[in-house]
């Protein structure tokens, strides 16, 4: 490969993984948002649930409905290229954010979900997108790599999302949920023009558009390999367990016979969950990197270290506040 062709290949790497990182960081704040809800709506733990089912439940429809537009009038990205794709998911994604205005000063909780909805419409576009994306720009024996590496970002994004978004909402790490909606109106349309600017900024880099000449059957026909069954299964399961996990933790830890605490003081073992993850899909990742297999085995041991010193700085902020 040129050296132009790395360095472009590494600049196209950079941005997908901010991409990656933009996931993790407001999925997981969806869990400030659900004690936060649930105190302003007085809604019963299962309706606080609807927060995280409203924003996942838009991944399966959003496949869905792409799935039925292919099938029927072949792949629309292959059309537009995967580039303008990402700009797309993420200006969809901006609507949902900026409508969270409109929504809290009405003070609907439905109006809330659809917000949290759109904005999960916008990145099942960009995860239809990124993925593929990931293994394009490089060599494809080695793409699966690149996307756990990427994963590894979005786990920093899940760590950090919930303490950031915390503040941004309440001015402090602990998250004070007894405020009212109107928190939420300034730090999401911040949120709006983040993802906005970053449309643009996709806009205008340098990633490579991606189209195929390939003819592509419009069938289920990739439902007779098993091992797509199956992972499709493993996948559905393992991310339910994770968000679950994570949606019910605060409300488990409040319960008396658990840990007892006020749901205030939560927002940091959200944080260490989600770190706990990261440590893994960093240590997962180093397989990316072209090294000797000596170096490999060093890594291996002072990356996960390196990973939980970061979770450890980072959460380090609850003693400041």
């Amino acid at each position: 490969m040129s050296e132009s062709r790395q360095t472009a290949s590494r600049h196209s790497l950079y941005i997908l993984i901010t991409v990656f990182f933009f996931w993790g960081f407001v999925a997981a704040s969806n869990t400030v948002l659900i004690p936060f809800f649930k105190e302003n709506f007085t809604l019963l733990q299962w309706q606080s649930q609807l927060v995280d089912l409203a924003f996942y439940a838009a991944y399966f429809f959003g496949s869905l409905i792409y799935f039925l537009i292919s099938s029927r009038m072949g792949d629309p990205l292959n059309r537009i290229g995967y580039k303008k794709g990402l700009v797309i998911g993420f200006l969809i994604s901006a609507c949902g954010a900026a409508l969270f205005y409109p929504a809290a000063h009405l003070g609907s909780f439905p109006l809330l979900l659809i917000a949290l909805s759109v904005i999960g419409l916008g990145f099942t576009l960009q995860q239809i997108v990124a993925n593929p994306y990931m293994v394009a720009i490089g060599d494809p024996a080695t793409g699966a790599h690149r996307i756990n590496m990427a994963q590894g970002v979005n786990s920093f994004g899940t760590m950090t999302g919930p303490l950031l978004i915390s503040w941004a909402l309440f001015g402090n790490i602990q998250a004070e949920t007894t405020q009212g909606l109107e928190v939420v109106q300034i730090p999401y349309l911040i949120l709006a023009g983040c993802l906005v600017l970053f449309a643009l900024l996709l806009g205008r880099s340098r990633l490579p558009s991606i189209t195929t000449t390939e003819k592509i059957r419009h069938d289920l026909g990739a439902l007779r390999f098993p091992q797509l069954v199956w992972g499709m299964a493993a996948i559905f399961i393992y991310v339910g367990v994770e968000v679950s996990i994570q949606s019910n933790l605060p409300a488990l830890m409040a319960d008396p016979n658990m840990l007892g605490l006020d749901h205030t003081q939560t927002v940091h073992y959200i944080s260490l969950y989600w770190g706990s993850l990261m440590i893994g899909r960093w240590t997962g990742a180093i397989g990316v990197f072209n090294v000797s297999p000596l170096w490999k085995k060093i890594l291996w041991i002072i990356v996960p270290l390196i990973a939980f010193a970061v979770i450890l700085f980072v959460n380090s902020l609850k003693e400041a506040h």
